[in-house]
């Protein structure tokens, strides 16, 4: 038997190992009709009402939603004590983005984003 070229490294380095890949389709995976039909929604409340993170629920994105949601409510309650809604008004922008994002994309393109791959901003 051959030795490897990693054969030759000190003992205290660890050999890197790829993760598997995945064998199994994901059950809480939405199929392409029913997220589809939420592009429109969520692209719309985005624009609409970003600031408040809900068409980052409206997609399944739960901890981008309270997050967004959290800085807003924190800039509103804080507003009179630091400079004033700083925090609601830089969400709303990122809302806004992202709605137009949303409704940007094509259905496919919006299913391989959100649905597969998971991505929670932008």
């Amino acid at each position: 038997m051959s030795k490897q070229p990693y054969d030759k490294l000190p003992k205290n380095v660890r050999r890197y190992a790829p993760p598997p890949l995945p064998t199994e389709i994901s059950l809480d995976q939405p199929t392409f009709d029913e997220f589809a039909r939420k592009k429109i929604t969520a692209g719309l409340f985005g624009i609409f009402l970003g600031a408040w993170g809900i068409h980052k629920f409206i997609i399944g994105r739960k901890t981008a939603g309270i997050i967004m949601l959290s800085f807003t409510l924190t800039g509103i309650a804080g507003a009179c004590l630091i400079v004033p809604l700083i925090f609601p008004i830089t969400m709303h922008f990122i809302g806004i983005i992202e709605g137009v994002t949303y409704l940007s994309r094509t259905e496919q393109n919006f299913y391989r984003l959100y649905a597969v791959e998971k991505r929670s901003w932008f």
